[in-house]
């Protein structure tokens, strides 16, 4: 009796735990924010817009898909007039809480395809290029905040830095260094972000 109590005891825990990865361990969401986009000459800024989903095992590890807009970004230069980046792809992420204060310490890694877009001006003439590299190195370190609205409805505000780094194709382009040559060229962007997200927990 007390063995088949015992069984019982033990098999309606895993239940309870089974239901409870299920309901903790899967998530998605929505983010808005302002990225500062930084290249060879100087920082600009532009409003960013993400959208994620992931599993999270435990509370030190997350693998997500993401997609992000990172915004659109004007230059001064009078030949080049802004630059749009998008990427999607997943990232795993490494995890470290703060105690229970909400706050977390973020590293992560992922492969994305990036979609590079430059706009020129001319001699009067508008000219748009687009490179897409599908396998682009993205890594990220931030600093989280969560607050806890109620078990499945949680709230973030994130400060991130990212590095992109990606294959540039060049095409027989407005800038004089790159006419009448194609090809590929690889370098790396850096982002700096502020980001409210919220997010649900299945």
């Amino acid at each position: 009796m007390k063995l088949l109590l015992t069984i019982t005891t033990f098999f309606v825990s895993c239940l309870s735990l089974a239901e409870e990865v299920e309901r903790n361990n899967w998530y998605a969401g929505l983010g808005i924010g302002n990225a500062f986009y930084t290249d060879d000459s100087s920082e600009r800024s532009s409003v960013s817009k993400d959208v994620f989903a992931g599993f999270k095992p435990n509370r030190y590890i997350s693998i997500e898909l993401q997609y992000t807009n990172w915004g659109k970004y004007d230059n001064d230069n009078s030949v080049l007039d802004h630059v749009e980046i998008e990427s999607v792809g997943v990232t795993t992420y490494g995890i470290l809480p703060i105690d229970n204060t909400g706050v977390e310490l973020t590293l992560g890694l992922g492969i994305h395809n990036t979609i590079y877009s430059e706009k020129f001006n001319v001699e009067g003439k508008t000219i748009n290029t687009t490179s897409n590299d599908p396998f682009s190195l993205f890594g990220t370190v931030g600093i989280n905040y969560t607050y806890v609205n109620t078990p499945n409805i949680t709230y973030s505000f994130k400060l991130k830095t990212h590095q992109l780094s990606f294959h540039y194709e060049l095409n027989d382009g407005p800038l004089s260094e790159n006419d009448g040559v194609t090809g590929l060229d690889s370098f790396g962007r850096t982002i700096n972000s502020i980001n409210f997200s919220a997010q649900y927990n299945f």
